[in-house]
């Protein structure tokens, strides 16, 4: 045989040589992955959903509400944060009036704002007392700027409260809020 034939031998040989290493130990890693469980109906184990590494909605986000209505004794609007966003943040404003001319913005015109996760709002709307992630008692012309929890693997629902003070008669409000990720 001459040298380049043993060559060529040698390097198939070493070729093959590694196939059948990446089979036997492949084989092997898969075989370390699987349950108890999995071994008697032969599926591997199923992944933990906290492993899940899913893309972050990051740099996004939208108007949640931009609207006028009325508020006789309180009014909600529903949002969702998206699964995966580490930083949610909570923009917005509103105005309340007395008249819905919007001419009559005074004290008369203050209501009370919430902003509730989804335990408080089911308290809340069933007339339990209930702590919130921010309130504000009374008040005709307000910013808010809140940061809430990241939401990890779950989305999370949270509620926009306006409310109608005591003793007072029915509330314009303009609202316009949004949030970011």
């Amino acid at each position: 045989m001459d040298s380049s034939m043993r060559m060529w031998l040698k390097w198939l040989l070493s070729g093959g040589l590694l196939i059948a290493a990446f089979l036997h130990y492949g084989n092997r890693l898969t075989q370390l992955h699987r349950t108890p469980q999995a071994e008697e109906s032969g599926d591997l184990a199923k992944p933990d959903p906290g492993d899940h590494i899913a893309p972050s909605p990051m740099g996004t986000g939208g108007v949640i509400l931009h609207r006028t209505f009325s508020v006789s004794s309180a009014a909600s609007y529903g949002f969702v944060i998206p699964a995966h966003a580490a930083i949610p943040q909570l923009h917005g404003t509103f105005r309340s009036f007395v008249h819905p001319s919007g001419r009559s913005q005074d004290q008369s015109a203050d209501i009370g704002f919430l902003l509730l996760n989804q335990e408080q709002y089911d308290s809340f709307s069933h007339g339990h007392p209930s702590d919130a992630l921010a309130s504000i008692d009374a008040s005709h012309n307000q910013d808010v700027n809140f940061g809430l929890p990241a939401s990890l693997n779950q989305p999370l629902k949270y509620y926009l409260v306006f409310r109608n003070l005591p003793h007072g008669g029915p509330k314009v409000v303009q609202a316009d809020f949004s949030v970011s990720f």
